[in-house]
């Protein structure tokens, strides 16, 4: 009996370590061909190179540790400058609808209910972010399992979770993030567009004054700082919380050893 639980055993371990070396050699070979195809260079768990004139990296990562750990796929595509933009498109979590009744959170409906329905979409300028989630680019994010996407030190980030081992599903991520990255700037210009020039009242020669045009840009930054300050708040708010939530369990823990003594 004992035999036979030690050799099922070591097979469940050569199982786990072959299954795990086969996978590493398709993300190798995954990478490889996107290196020629984005022109670029492999570099770990990772390949950087350019498609449609954007630099773009997609890597192999982890989060957590132990049982908690996940694997995901990251994309990365730098963010035009001087675009103010904030965006995080996260799955619902269970107290989001108190922290947006609470003015906590913000949360564009788009008009797409499976999207809405599916996804918070934290973000401003909302004219621009409107723009930026088109249908195609809707219909990508609703296609996976669990999805991200993040502004982060200037870079636009799509988080996908899994390691996309397939090359045509990697080609996909990396489209949706770079068609993103490339858009902020044109979805910006139109916004700003949509604003009607004014002319100066002078009666010999009109002048195009585009004051409105400026208090539109001002006033969409000020969208941005306002979304990143929530977030910010309720960052510190989390943390005082685990503060508070280790506190006890060290208090408790001391009270226990003194009653015990």
């Amino acid at each position: 009996m004992i035999a036979v639980v030690v050799i099922a055993a070591v097979t469940i371990v050569i199982a786990a370590v072959a299954s795990a070396h086969a996978s590493q050699e398709r993300r190798k070979g995954s990478l490889e061909q996107l290196s020629a195809w984005l022109h670029g260079l492999v570099e770990g768990n990772a390949v950087t190179g350019t498609l449609d004139g954007v630099k773009v990296r997609l890597a192999y990562e982890s989060r957590g540790s132990g049982t908690a750990e996940e694997s995901w796929t990251y994309v990365e595509a730098p963010l035009p400058p001087a675009y103010p933009l904030t965006l995080h498109v996260e799955a619902h979590r269970m107290f989001d609808r108190g922290k947006i009744e609470r003015g906590e959170m913000v949360d564009i409906v788009v008009g797409d209910p499976p999207f809405d329905d599916r996804f918070r979409v934290e973000g401003a300028p909302e004219a621009v972010i409107r723009r930026l989630l088109t249908p195609s680019v809707r219909g990508h994010l609703l296609s996976y399992d669990r999805v991200e996407v993040a502004t982060v030190g200037g870079q636009l980030r799509l988080a996908v979770r899994g390691w996309l081992e397939d090359v045509e599903a990697a080609r996909g991520a990396i489209v949706c993030a770079v068609t993103l990255s490339r858009a902020v700037r044109v979805a910006t210009q139109a916004v700003d567009e949509a604003v009607p020039l004014t002319s100066t009242s002078d009666p010999y020669r009109a002048v195009a004054d585009d004051g409105a045009r400026r208090a539109a840009r001002a006033a969409r930054a000020a969208e941005v700082a306002h979304v990143d300050g929530l977030r910010r708040e309720r960052a510190a708010r989390t943390g005082a919380f685990l503060m508070v939530g280790v506190a006890l369990v060290i208090v408790i823990a001391i009270a226990g050893t003194c009653q015990g003594g």
